[in-house]
């Protein structure tokens, strides 16, 4: 067994970097688990890794041809298609900071390959910027516990249907008690226009889910 993983079950062993983009990230091994956490939320391998498998499960992985994941943060998305979900597609991922792109590969293993292709731009921009249909798409902007104030545009939303395939879906991490937040109410009304949604308001307890299939219009 790993020796930090084995005295992490007596002992947390953490690391810190500081990045401009996301204040300061946290590299820890806690009861056998390296994580990636910011100041105040957990960004791979923990929680949010459980909250975006809960939406893999009402997705048919098997039938997608591509993805792209919007947020990279420590990979644990691109571990849980591989791994869990036995996907072997290509993966397009997007992640704008560059110190949580060296951690995803420096800490997690997360280095591209024929099949995974890591790109630094902003997510926001890139959906316009390059356009391209995908079977599925995965959400999962943050900084620090905070979803980024562009996944609460109609434009935005408007962007990710139009590079859905027919069949396409996506999975979206909307954040820490948003039920109540009145963008959270907005977007909840506008995306039926587009998407057939599913909305988990209490996944792991915290986080609201949505998980939505493309409406042919």
């Amino acid at each position: 067994m790993n020796f930090k993983k084995a005295i992490s079950h007596f002992i947390p062993l953490r690391k810190y970097y500081k990045s401009e983009v996301s204040g300061t990230l946290e590299v820890a091994w806690v009861d056998g688990k390296k994580l990636l956490d910011s100041k105040n939320s957990n960004y791979s391998y923990g929680s949010a890794e459980k909250i975006l498998d809960l939406g893999l499960e009402k997705v048919d992985v098997g039938s997608l041809s591509n993805v792209l994941v919007l947020g990279l943060g420590g990979g644990s998305v691109i571990h849980s298609l591989r791994q869990k979900f036995h996907y072997r597609g290509p993966v397009t991922a997007i992640e704008n900071d560059p110190v949580v792109i060296e951690l995803s590969k420096k800490e997690f293993g997360i280095t591209e390959n024929n099949t995974l292709r890591i790109v630094q731009y902003d997510a926001f921009k890139y959906i316009n910027d390059w356009p391209e249909k995908y079977d599925l798409i995965v959400v999962d902007l943050f900084v620090d516990k905070y979803v980024c104030a562009g996944c609460y545009s109609n434009d935005f939303w408007i962007s990710v249907y139009e590079n859905l395939s027919d069949k396409g879906s996506f999975i979206f991490n909307a954040g820490i008690d948003v039920k109540s937040d009145e963008r959270m109410k907005k977007l909840l009304n506008f995306l039926p226009t587009y998407f057939a949604t599913q909305i988990y308001h209490k996944a792991e307890r915290l986080n609201t889910l949505i998980v939505g299939n493309k409406i042919l219009i």
